[in-house]
């Protein structure tokens, strides 16, 4: 049978999920309106000095990494699509809180809540995905959503830019924006209803593993994909974080030219993912994720050569670099996903995904000073200890392949998911 055009790029069945889709749309697009400028926001609205702004921030986040265990517990007691509007709620009031930030204790107060809003968020997600994709069908949910996500966070980013600011009441029109937004957002999440034709999907080759988090700690599968993620996340940030600082000041390049890589990073997301996912899903979820390893190890050798690269042909290789790196982002995010729910048991998705997170956040808050010191130390020093820890993750991988039981890597088992059905 003939293919879709909507299954040839790689997008799931959205049929009857139209306000789930349109949320994550509102979302993205408020959350471009101000994450650009978190910074000069509280540098414009507030007295407070770029030193005090950052360390707020920082004590914000870090205060609340632990949230993510107690809402682990809330969504597995009264379901995802409850905690993900409570989460937009949440984070609605932390930026109205930001609103009125004059010191740094407001700040942080206002910081937690909106940090244990995004935790609230992302530990539901993607148990609230696992309610709304049809069977064989997780990882093009997963990268539909990222493509969304980074589409709506450019455009919000380019209408902010085309905002004429007029001081502190301009930032702060940015702030409401985004309350605005993840209100909008919770409204239509909550018009979501899961039909009575489509429950979940069973999983047949669950067995039972008992409930709390001292069954979700005791799955060495879980263990190994878990520590595999946390050092796939210092990859992830790698381009956040280092490479800017690498291209300007150790490169010499000019200050447009990490800006122009940046946007071709976001512009390759937006264009491929659905697609990239789509002639990926056919095979094991740990394999999809060792090309990943292997494709951020190749991206950072490439970073490396352009040390001895002539200047004249630095940028056409940093590009090269670029293409690669997120060609891994590509493969990585929706398979790490799929693969956190094929592990874990319906019910303790929750606390799942809440391990899940912490070992996305806890990396994130020490990724600044690792990265930064290994720089410090010297570029190739960066450069061969990422590719390291891309060998450290292969070999990890290696070993869930062979610890996992048969059947809890997911490959899509849906026919209908596949290639060469019509679906339309």
């Amino acid at each position: 049978m003939r293919m879709s055009l909507w299954a040839r790029f790689g997008l799931p069945e959205t049929r009857g999920r139209g306000p789930l889709v349109t949320a994550v749309v509102i979302d993205s697009l408020g959350s471009g309106l101000f994450m650009p400028f978190v910074v000069l926001v509280f540098l414009n609205i507030t007295p407070m000095s770029l030193a005090t702004v950052g360390l707020g921030l920082s004590v914000a986040a870090v205060l609340a990494l632990p949230t993510s265990v107690v809402f682990g517990v809330i969504v597995d007691a009264v379901g995802p699509k409850r905690v993900v509007v409570a989460s937009n709620l949440v984070q609605a009031a932390g930026f109205m809180g930001y609103f009125w930030v004059e010191s740094p204790w407001q700040l942080v107060v206002a910081g937690f809540v909106v940090n244990a809003g995004q935790n609230m968020f992302w530990t539901a997600n993607g148990a609230l995905v696992g309610l709304a994709a049809n069977p064989g069908e997780r990882a093009r949910w997963f990268a539909m959503l990222r493509m969304l996500r980074n589409a709506g966070i450019g455009l919000g980013a380019l209408a902010a830019v085309s905002m004429q600011f007029n001081g502190a009441s301009g930032y702060r029109l940015l702030i409401l924006g985004n309350a605005i937004s993840f209100v909008v957002a919770a409204l239509f999440t909550s018009l979501w209803r899961q039909p009575a034709s489509e429950p979940a999907a069973p999983d047949t080759t669950e067995k039972p593993r008992g409930r709390g988090y001292r069954s979700v700690l005791a799955d060495r599968a879980f263990g190994i994909a878990i520590a595999a993620n946390a050092l796939f996340v210092l990859c992830t940030l790698v381009l956040t974080l280092v490479l800017t600082v690498y291209v300007t000041e150790t490169l010499n390049q000019p200050a447009w030219a990490s800006s122009a890589l940046f946007t071709l990073a976001t512009v390759l997301v937006v264009v491929a993912q659905t697609t990239v996912t789509r002639h990926t899903e056919g095979h094991s979820q740990v394999r999809v994720l060792q090309l990943a390893a292997v494709l951020w190890a190749a991206s950072f050798g490439v970073f490396w050569a352009v040390l001895g690269t002539p200047p004249a042909l630095a940028l056409t290789v940093l590009v090269i670099g670029v293409i690669c790196y997120t060609a891994a982002e590509i493969v990585f995010s929706p398979a790490m996903s799929s693969l956190v729910l094929s592990l874990s048991a319906p019910s303790n998705r929750g606390r799942y995904f809440a391990v899940q997170q912490l070992s996305w956040s806890i990396p994130s808050a020490l990724a600044p000073a690792v990265l930064t010191g290994l720089l410090s130390r010297g570029a190739a020093v960066l450069w061969a200890g990422l590719i390291a820890a891309c060998a450290i993750i292969i070999a990890l991988l290696a070993v869930l392949a062979r610890t996992m039981p048969p059947g809890r890597a997911a490959t899509p088992a849906d026919p209908a998911s596949r290639p060469g059905v019509d679906k339309s």
